[in-house]
C-alpha cells in the first residue's frame, strides 16, 4: 500500500489532505507505541567487563625520553625595561586570540 501523501502548507490543504494527514498520524502513532512497548518489554541487562581499558601498553615513540623533573631550584629571570603594568593594552572585547596583546 502506498503511504498517503498530503500538502504540508496549511493554506494549500484540502479536505483530502487533512484525511491523509490524519491517516498518517494514526499510523505513525501506532508504530511508535508498538516500538515503545517492545522496548519496555526487554529486561535490563548489566554487563560486567573487567577487561582493561588500555588495549596495549607496549606502544613507544622512538627517541622520546621520559620526563624527569629538575632537582635544583628555579632561578628568577631578571626584569629588563618597563614593568608589565605600564604597557598599554587593548580593551578586552571578547574571546579573540589577540584580545590582550598590546597596541
Amino acid at each position: 500500500l502506498p503511504k498517503p501523501k498530503y500538502v504540508k502548507a496549511k493554506i494549500e490543504q484540502t479536505e483530502a489532505d487533512l484525511q491523509a494527514k490524519e491517516i498518517m498520524t494514526k499510523y505513525t502513532t501506532t508504530v511508535e507505541v508498538y516500538r515503545r512497548t517492545q522496548k519496555n518489554r526487554i529486561e535490563p541487562v548489566s554487563v560486567i567487563d573487567h577487561r582493561s581499558k588500555t588495549v596495549n601498553n607496549d606502544f613507544v615513540i622512538p627517541g622520546l625520553k621520559k620526563h624527569t623533573p629538575r632537582k635544583e631550584q628555579v632561578k628568577e629571570a631578571p626584569v629588563y625595561g618597563e614593568a608589565i603594568e605600564d604597557i598599554p593594552r587593548r580593551r578586552n572585547t571578547g574571546t579573540s586570540w589577540d584580545a590582550g596583546i598590546r597596541i
